[in-house]
């Protein structure tokens, strides 16, 4: 048996184990603050329900810590919020929030997307309903997945 354990992207036991987590808000600050400076001032955020540290579906809601940065975000720069949210971080569901998105009147002009995954489906979304991305609606997602720079447009996300 190992006494030395450290985990990755996770925090099971704090008080017992060491851990190196991903430092979601600065990312999420990083991403938009840069659509802020490329003149942004409608800027959505499209996520779902995160699941615990230890991988189990919880019985009651926490929020993502990007969607947490988000509205920290909108309420210090004094923005309108524009938040969709699914059951999951799944391309499906981001497939599905992008057609709201869209249908909302006074729609933002930049959408910062919680993971590459649920991005992907946005971009899909705006493709099909002949959305232009960036010239219409600019996406930036999170993690940086290798496939993202596949996607056409390639996907702008924070590594």
């Amino acid at each position: 048996m190992c006494n030395n354990i450290v985990f990755i992207d996770s925090s099971p036991s704090a008080d017992k184990f060491s851990s190196v987590m991903i430092n979601t808000e600065l990312g999420t600050n990083q991403a938009l603050n840069y659509l802020y400076s490329l003149g942004h001032r409608k800027i959505a955020y499209i996520g779902g329900k995160v699941i615990s540290d230890t991988g189990l579906k919880l019985s009651f809601a926490i929020d993502d810590r990007r969607k947490i940065a988000y509205q920290e975000f909108i309420k210090n720069n004094d923005l309108e919020s524009y938040i969709f949210e699914g059951d999951k971080l799944s391309y499906e569901e981001g497939f599905e929030l992008a057609k709201v998105l869209i249908r909302k009147n006074n729609r933002p002009s930049a959408v910062f997307v919680a993971n590459d995954t649920m991005a992907s489906g946005v971009i899909a979304r705006l493709k099909q309903e002949k959305v232009k991305v960036p010239n219409d609606i600019s996406v930036i997602g999170f993690n940086d997945i290798p496939a993202s720079k596949y996607l056409d447009p390639p996907l702008s996300s924070v590594k």
